[in-house]
């Protein structure tokens, strides 16, 4: 049974509960949806891709509205799905916390689910829950924390525990250096996957992703590159014990600013340097890397063994 068509019973059952002694209910009429289905309902659909263009704040190269961005995303997810995988339910601003005031209430910006297809019966169980959370700017920090109060939440209360059933996506202008590290440490989770004998299995599908005005002025999304290979080397040689600067060399009175250096064993790292000056730092013994080509943690744990050998 879909989220929604529980709400409509829970909520017909109240009214049915609260007024069990009058004898007197709701009348249902459907003349409201005739009347309505009786106009051109085309001339009020909203174009959230025409909107934007209007809305977009070019100087700033962001978005006007949070609003605006999660209409463009519910009416994406509808039509194209995400990430390959449709949608059967997308609906928006669905709360995640236990009742309370309502400016006090939490809200998931996006939520939707996806129907186990191959099912053999009408009614199918839910394959996939996703929650997404919107920027309109550069995502702070504490971003990918509130995502992960969603993704509790609808564990709990709608996956039985199950966080295989659960996908997370943020959506910012941008994000701060060392988010990945905040993803590593603090965006996991562990649960039960299988009994007889228990298995547990680790959660960590939560994605980030950047929105911008493409060209033809049509706005778009993809993964964000927040892999930081200076700051993970530079905490992995720490680690190990060894001590960096960002101090600059000084050679022939030629002036060269790697990114980081360790003076004690005359490693220098440059996010991009041309041949020449290479050429003059490994003269002075220098040992030149260039870390621009850098991408994932893999190549991180290469690079200190060949450092290393």
């Amino acid at each position: 049974m879909c989220v929604s068509r529980m709400i409509s019973l829970k909520l017909k059952e109240c009214i049915y509960l609260k007024n069990r002694d009058k004898q007197r209910y709701f009348e249902y009429s459907t003349s409201e949806h005739e009347r309505i289905l009786q106009f051109d309902l085309k001339n009020y659909l909203i174009n959230p891709e025409e909107t934007i263009i209007k809305e977009f704040n070019y100087e700033k190269n962001e978005i006007n509205t949070e609003m605006l961005l999660e209409a463009w995303m519910i009416d994406f997810i509808s039509k194209n799905g995400f990430e390959g995988e449709k949608y059967d339910y997308v609906t928006h601003q669905v709360i995640a916390s236990p009742f309370k005031p309502l400016a006090y209430i939490d809200k998931m910006d996006i939520f939707a689910y996806r129907y186990l297809e191959n099912f053999p019966d009408a009614e199918k169980p839910i394959e996939k829950y996703m929650v997404i959370e919107l920027k309109k700017g550069k995502a702070t920090k504490d971003f990918p924390l509130q995502l992960m109060r969603y993704v509790d939440w609808i564990s709990r209360e709608y996956a039985a525990g199950d966080y295989s059933l659960i996908k997370a996506v943020g959506i910012a202008k941008g994000y701060p250096k060392g988010i990945q590290k905040i993803l590593d440490e603090q965006c996991k989770r562990s649960y039960l996957s299988d009994l007889h004998p228990n298995t547990t299995s680790q959660w960590n599908d939560l994605s980030l992703y950047e929105y911008s005005m493409n060209q033809t002025n049509q706005l778009q999304i993809k993964k964000s590159d927040i892999f930081d290979s200076i700051l993970e080397l530079k905490e992995r040689l720490s680690d190990i014990g060894i001590e960096y600067s960002t101090g600059k060399i000084q050679i022939n009175g030629e002036v060269y600013s790697p990114k980081f250096k360790v003076q004690s064993k005359k490693w220098a790292f440059f996010d991009g340097l041309n041949e020449e000056e290479k050429i003059v730092l490994s003269k002075n013994k220098w040992k030149v890397i260039d870390i621009g080509r850098i991408k994932n943690r893999a190549e991180v744990d290469q690079l200190i063994l060949e450092l290393f050998k």
